[in-house]
């Protein structure tokens, strides 16, 4: 009797609609030396074009290099390994009273007001430590796991600012922005119900490369150190990040070892913060838990996590 059942249940379950993904995995490629940066690639635009963007947890932000129709692309990078992205006038017009770029301007202070002059456009003026970026938001498609589409809004940066003293910027097309605001990356896949749950893991080999995951996937054993991200003055209780000789150091090719540690101090934005790079976080599976606002590290061969392709729940788009 159970044996008649079971190809009926089979064809049960096959009919039953398909929930949102679980989880989105983007291969990583650079390395904290001597490149200086991790990126994944995504398709954005009609017809699909491929960019490299950089992937930064600190940023709310996504933007793109952009050869904007009124103000060309200034300062921009010119060692963008794709040509520069040229949106449609269509895809520039979010409403600078639209919802999402109220939004924009709650997670970056500072961006600009309505100007009565052109209010079919959203601004924004993004500060970083190092470097400025000004644009508009942009519509567009963008492709997710080679299997889905979705429309989605990020930055088309039409003018650059690098300090002069500053190295030439990374060959990338732009910023994946992975911050906790609602214009981010995975705050907008979630509104639109491509994942479940607001995580994002990253693992970061120590011999190049790694993976980003997004979503609800599973992590690699061991027991994960947790603590909560909190935007309070008051103490959390004390962790511990073991940080090994190779998470600190940075040996050239002519076999010097210089101290990847940096005096912040005197710097106007840092001043009196403690930031934890790349360079401490390689060969660690971190997991930024937006949902319960906790961050938690486990350590882990990254050079070996598609080992774990068969417990990471695939994107079902």
């Amino acid at each position: 009797m159970a044996a008649m059942w079971c190809p009926i249940i089979g064809l049960l379950l096959l009919l039953l609609p398909l929930g949102p993904s679980s989880a989105i995995k983007f291969p990583l490629i650079g390395n904290v030396y001597p490149d200086g940066h991790f990126y994944a690639t995504l398709q954005i635009g009609k017809p699909l074009k491929t960019y490299f963007l950089d992937i930064d947890t600190g940023s709310n932000l996504t933007w793109l290099e952009c050869e904007h129709p009124d103000h060309g692309c200034k300062g921009c990078n010119q060692r963008t390994p794709h040509p520069y992205y040229k949106p449609a006038a269509h895809n520039l017009m979010v409403k600078c009273d639209s919802w999402i770029c109220a939004q924009l301007r709650k997670d970056l202070p500072g961006s600009p007001q309505c100007p009565n002059s052109d209010p079919h456009r959203c601004h924004y003026d993004i500060q970083y430590v190092s470097g400025r970026s000004k644009g508009d938001l942009a519509n567009d498609m963008i492709f997710i796991n080679r299997r889905d589409d979705m429309n989605y809004v990020f930055g088309c940066g039409y003018e650059q600012e690098e300090p002069l003293e500053q190295p030439s910027p990374p060959a990338v097309d732009g910023i994946l922005g992975l911050g906790r605001g609602s214009v981010g990356f995975v705050a907008q896949l979630k509104a639109q119900k491509k994942i479940v749950r607001n995580v994002i893991g990253h693992c970061l080999s120590i011999h190049g490369n790694g993976n980003l995951y997004i979503g609800d996937f599973r992590l690699p054993p061991g027991d994960v150190t947790w603590a909560p991200m909190s935007t309070s003055l008051f103490e959390t209780p004390s962790i511990n990040l073991d940080i090994p000789p190779e998470n600190y150091l940075i040996v050239t090719k002519d076999g010097n070892a210089c101290l990847a540690i940096l005096d912040g101090s005197s710097d106007r934005v840092l001043r009196h913060l403690i930031l934890i790079g790349d360079v401490t976080m390689q060969d660690l599976f971190v997991i930024y838990d937006n949902e319960v606002n906790g961050i938690g590290w486990v350590r882990a061969q990254c050079d070996r996590m598609q080992d774990l392709e068969s417990v990471i729940i695939d994107s079902r788009l």
